[in-house]
């Protein structure tokens, strides 16, 4: 793992940001495949690791992505007779919360810290 990351640290950042997208869309595939399990944890790792190579500001662009992937497929996979104000609703909508609190929080951390590259 540790030849993997160091290999992802020394490519170019359009690279870096190719390989993000990649995983957030696979995390959305997940997500939609399982259907109704939460899956809400898998969308941390997108974002994680774009705080960690390519920095604050495209991690957050990067949790806005993961939180409208989640919000699509809680659409798509929500059923049709629901209203909008159940209980599926409200657990979506606190996911979401969730998600982008948690987001923002690691951006914040990790540029604190110092360990995002240049």
């Amino acid at each position: 793992m540790i030849y993997l990351t160091n290999y992802i640290r020394n490519v170019s950042r359009t690279l870096q940001f190719a390989i993000c997208m990649l995983l957030s869309l696979l995390m959305g595939l997940i997500d939609f495949i399982t259907g109704d399990y939460g899956v809400t944890i898998v969308y941390l790792l997108p974002i994680y690791v774009s705080a960690k190579l390519l920095g604050e500001r495209i991690c957050i662009g990067f949790t806005i992505l993961c939180v409208m992937e989640m919000s699509a497929v809680a659409w798509f996979t929500r059923p049709f007779y629901a209203n909008f104000f159940d209980a599926y609703s409200w657990n979506a909508i606190l996911q979401l919360l969730l998600l982008g609190i948690t987001g923002f929080l690691i951006s914040r951390i990790t540029n604190q810290l110092g360990n995002t590259s240049p």
